[in-house]
């Protein structure tokens, strides 16, 4: 089974087709495809995306378009989904797109106990005598 993007330009304008079975079985193929399409759509101000010609789409082949659709907005190339194109395609994109936006930020580094927890609980809950063990601690 083939698969690929089919790129259309006109002007400042483009058009991505993705076209096949965008799944586990062909990932590797699926990535060569977005990293082949990336280049030829330098230029491009608005890009519509039509999956209409997804013949079938999972997990890894949304997660592999959903970064590349994140690449060009992040380029300032405006992606926008042709309506009635794959509705089912559509949902799935959006999730693995939504599942990055909604990731934890960085960790910050550890403080001590009082810090975390804050001094009311210890007052609230705890004799003198642990509150002062906790400084000791930090210091």
């Amino acid at each position: 089974m083939s698969v690929e993007i089919r790129i259309e330009r006109h002007t400042n304008n483009g058009r991505v087709s993705p076209v096949g079975a965008f799944d586990l079985l062909h990932a590797g193929a699926v990535e060569r495809a977005v990293e082949d399409a990336e280049p030829r759509l330098d230029g491009c101000e608005s890009i519509d995306i039509d999956l209409a010609h997804l013949e079938r789409i999972d997990g890894s082949g949304a997660a592999l378009l959903a970064r590349f659709f994140d690449r060009l907005d992040a380029a300032g190339r405006h992606p926008r989904l042709v309506e009635a194109g794959n509705p089912e395609a559509e949902r799935l994109i959006a999730v693995y797109r939504r599942s990055r936006a909604d990731r934890m930020p960085a960790a910050t580094p550890r403080s001590g106990l009082l810090a975390r927890i804050g001094p009311g609980a210890l007052w609230r809950n705890k004799p003198v005598r642990i509150w002062r063990r906790v400084l000791q601690l930090e210091q």
